[in-house]
């Protein structure tokens, strides 16, 4: 997967662990399935930030020291199986962070640009 493809992978498991946490925000809620939901979407982001690193040629040494764990926790864990997103980004790259660039339209405080993730597809 090359570097612009992984980024956008990255934020999507962004927006995915954001939604999910922000589900957890009513007291209603099973508070331990609404934990095990954002430590699943943590544990996805943070795949996301090791293929991003991978793609720039980062070892795993450095990136499992900056991640505080182990070489072997972090290059041998079990990834999950691709889901349709992930087939949607494969297949067409610029459409799946058009998509993530309405989301953070939707739900940034600020102007983060017409292309906050799309950007990271188009040469500069």
């Amino acid at each position: 997967m090359d570097e612009a493809v992984a980024r956008v992978a990255l934020s999507y498991e962004a927006c995915q662990l954001a939604e999910t946490a922000g589900a957890a925000v009513p007291t209603a809620v099973d508070e331990l399935a609404a934990a095990c939901a954002v430590l699943r979407a943590t544990d996805r982001y943070v795949d996301a930030v090791v293929a991003v690193a991978r793609s720039r040629g980062e070892s795993w040494p450095r990136i499992a020291a900056a991640l505080g764990r182990s070489e072997e926790s972090i290059r041998w864990r079990k990834r999950p199986a691709d889901d349709w997103w992930r087939a949607h980004l494969l297949q067409d790259p610029e459409e799946a962070a058009v998509d993530l660039d309405d989301w953070v339209g939707r739900h940034l405080d600020r102007d983060a640009g017409p292309a906050p993730v799309s950007g990271v597809l188009r040469p500069v």
